[in-house]
């Protein structure tokens, strides 16, 4: 790769979705290479297209307008809080994962979220096993805390997210009520304080 990484003086590093950015992080599992790189909306938007529209997608972004939730995605981009990633196999785009400082999400203020905890958020793509959504999980799990400052990972779950959380090393944390809805947020390994 030319040049620095995007993310060298941190995670949430603010970026634009319009460039084009290096893959930041590739972990081999098996047979499969999994990679990681900044949202690039010029060659993304297709997958964005298709994932939107796809059956697996949230009720919450199946009914969200196509502009709209590509606006969010170039406020995540340039936010110095979230960053939003394309996961790639064989540098092919798979899925759209996005991280947040957790301080900056409602969650926070019920669940005791501190200074270092992230959020993922996983919209991954169903028609795959299993075992390789853990994969993707994990790879993003294991490159958000190659980062100084993140100290513990954090995922919003859903009840069918349940056995991928569980099986990636994720557990309950917290649960409760925001809002009217039920909020599941779950704990990656340990933590570190």
């Amino acid at each position: 790769m030319n040049g620095p990484l995007p993310y060298t003086s941190g995670l949430a590093r603010p970026t634009d979705p319009f460039t084009r950015h290096d893959v930041v992080y590739t972990r081999q599992i098996n047979d499969k290479a999994i990679s990681m790189r900044p949202v690039y909306l010029k060659q993304d938007m297709d997958l964005l297209r298709k994932w939107v529209k796809k059956e697996y997608s949230r009720p919450r972004f199946k009914y969200t307008p196509y502009d709209e939730i590509i606006q969010t995605l170039i406020h995540v981009a340039h936010s110095d809080f979230a960053q939003a990633f394309t996961v790639l196999e064989k540098n092919a785009p798979i899925c759209q994962v996005e991280v947040c400082n957790a301080l900056y999400k409602e969650v926070s203020l019920y669940a005791h979220c501190k200074e270092g905890d992230y959020i993922v958020h996983f919209p991954l793509p169903y028609e795959h096993t299993i075992e390789f959504r853990k994969d993707i999980l994990t790879t993003c799990v294991d490159y958000f805390l190659l980062h100084k400052e993140v100290r513990r990972v954090f995922a919003i779950g859903e009840d069918e997210d349940r056995e991928l959380l569980d099986s990636t090393g994720f557990s309950n944390y917290w649960e409760g009520e925001i809002r009217k809805k039920r909020v599941r947020l779950y704990l990656y390994g340990e933590g570190m304080g």
